[in-house]
């Protein structure tokens, strides 16, 4: 068996150990020690350093998980976003809004609703109280679709706030 010598990695105690030895505790510090071989070369390397290297590169790479995650459910948000998003005449888009499509399609139901009820007691021809009709079941429908639109805007919002803060909470 050959003996190799070493020196504390920590104090600097010179050290004989076999050449097949991985690990030891120094006899002059109580420092464990791990023996690497590099080349032609013997050499200590403490282990509790190598330990808290580990976790502090674990915890450092936790953090970079989190804010990849964080950047993945931002960028999934804005995508989700703009396909809910509201266009106005001007093309500028809004966030829908419950409230706003009610009294926007409420008020061309009423409207279509006095024309209805216009157009029928004025005696004007059949097609325009079925004109108004027709206007209504389509204000109706597009109002329905517009409110499960904002809904959907308003429950997918929490959820990704929801999700936001409980990365953020985990990044402290």
């Amino acid at each position: 068996m050959n003996v190799i010598s070493v020196s504390c990695n920590k104090c600097g105690a010179p050290l004989e150990v076999p050449d097949k030895t991985k690990y030891l505790t120094c006899s002059h510090c109580g420092s464990k020690l791990e023996i690497q071989h590099s080349g032609g070369a013997y050499f200590t390397s403490v282990l509790e350093e190598i330990g808290r290297r580990t976790e502090k590169m674990s915890d450092d790479l936790e953090v970079i998980k989190l804010q990849n995650d964080l950047e993945r459910i931002d960028r999934e948000w804005q995508m989700k976003r703009q396909g809910l998003m509201t266009r106005k005449k001007n093309g500028s888009e809004s966030v829908p809004s419950t409230t706003g499509t009610v009294i926007a399609f409420g008020g061309v139901i009423l409207f279509a609703i006095i024309w209805t009820i216009m157009a029928s007691t004025m005696g004007a021809p059949a097609v325009f109280p079925l004109f108004g009709l027709f206007f209504i079941v389509m204000a109706f429908s597009g109002m329905v679709s517009s409110v499960k639109k904002s809904n959907e805007y308003e429950t997918l919002k929490r959820q990704y706030e929801s999700e936001r803060s409980r990365l953020l909470n985990k990044m402290k």
